[in-house]
């Protein structure tokens, strides 16, 4: 008679595990911290044709606020807390070739069927070609591209080009279709001779679990359940 034992412990230690997987969260997703703590990043180099030396493609940093150096009417200000991510394209970088070159941020996450991981994000257009982008990517387990919730490229709308206002905030979300780890990426990209920077920013990742009976009150029903059966079985 333990089979019944065995089969309510099971399930309990399930529903334990369950619940570790929809508890778990996106680490410094507002980057309050000023070196990107939680984050791995990736900066692509180029060759610069003026010395032949290596540069990278990109810029990483947090800020507080941006659009003041280019003496813009307004700048950005951050979603949540007091910082944001910014990522841009190097201006004046005068590479060799036509290559392709990308700048990001990736963090690991787990999470259940169904979680929502959300966050805000922002393109400011500094090149009137087609070349630079941002984005905000989700990779698979087994580095697939599953989603790209949220991008933008340069050269599509001149009154981009010409507004003294710094870009407005959109925000952005995706549903993990199955339980599991991914990867996120943050970045921007950027192709050729990359002389014009445009800028990605990155502000309040969030991954929030989707509504579900709270597991630790369904754990601990099957534990009284396990236990009343453990009390019967002693009596027989």
């Amino acid at each position: 008679m333990k089979r019944p034992v065995v089969a309510c412990l099971a399930a309990v230690m399930m529903l334990q595990v369950a619940s570790d997987v929809a508890h778990a969260r996106i680490y410094n997703g507002s980057f309050e911290s000023w070196d990107v703590v939680g984050w791995s990043v990736t900066n692509n180099t180029g060759i610069r044709s003026t010395d032949l030396s290596l540069r990278p493609a990109g810029v990483v940093r947090t800020m507080t606020s941006w659009g003041a150096n280019f003496n813009l009417d307004t700048t950005l200000a951050p979603v949540t807390g007091q910082r944001f991510l910014s990522i841009n394209t190097r201006a004046n970088a005068n590479f060799l070739g036509d290559g392709h070159y990308e700048t990001f941020l990736s963090q690991t996450f787990t999470c259940a069927t169904g979680d929502i991981l959300s966050g805000w994000a922002a393109f400011f257009n500094g090149d009137s070609a087609a070349l630079d982008s941002a984005w905000v990517r989700i990779i698979d387990s087994e580095g697939n591209l599953m989603a790209t919730p949220w991008s933008m490229t340069s050269g599509v709308g001149a009154a981009l080009l010409t507004n003294n206002s710094a870009p407005d905030w959109d925000s952005w979300q995706w549903a993990a279709p199955l339980e599991g780890n991914y990867l996120l990426q943050l970045g921007v990209s950027t192709s050729g001779a990359n002389n014009n920077a445009s800028y990605g920013f990155f502000d309040g990742v969030t991954l929030q679990s989707n509504p579900v009976p709270e597991p630790t009150t369904m754990t601990f029903a099957l534990s009284g359940g396990l236990a009343l059966v453990v009390i019967r079985q002693r009596r027989r």
